[in-house]
């Protein structure tokens, strides 16, 4: 084996290497956004796709997803309502208090209405 796979190899068992991926990832979105390249397909974001993002955003967080949240993040910056989001996941009962993911508490109350 030579030096090169070693160090690749060390890099990827401490989670260094994924890490810096995510990082370079989110620094070149950061950029595109920067420059003005791709904001001519700028879609009008909803309060079911800020709702949406914010689950994902959660769901990430609660499972200690560092390096795809910070990607996730960048990709959809600006793009989070916070009070809209709120309030369609009110809609659905949601507690928001659950120590685990919000998306496990929507499929949850899901599956309890369709067995009722």
């Amino acid at each position: 084996m030579e030096f090169k796979d070693i160090i690749t190899n060390n890099l990827e068992n401490s989670g260094l290497l994924n890490m810096i991926r995510a990082e370079l990832r989110s620094e070149i979105f950061e950029q595109i956004k920067k420059d003005g390249f791709g904001t001519e397909e700028s879609k009008r974001v909803t309060d079911q796709d800020s709702a949406c993002i914010m689950l994902i955003k959660d769901f990430l967080e609660k499972s200690d997803a560092e390096n795809t949240l910070k990607t996730f993040l960048s990709e959809v910056a600006g793009e989070i309502k916070v009070g809209p989001a709120d309030q369609a996941l009110k809609g659905l009962q949601v507690n928001r208090e659950a120590s685990g993911p919000l998306i496990f508490e929507i499929i949850k109350k899901f599956n309890e209405k369709r067995n009722v």
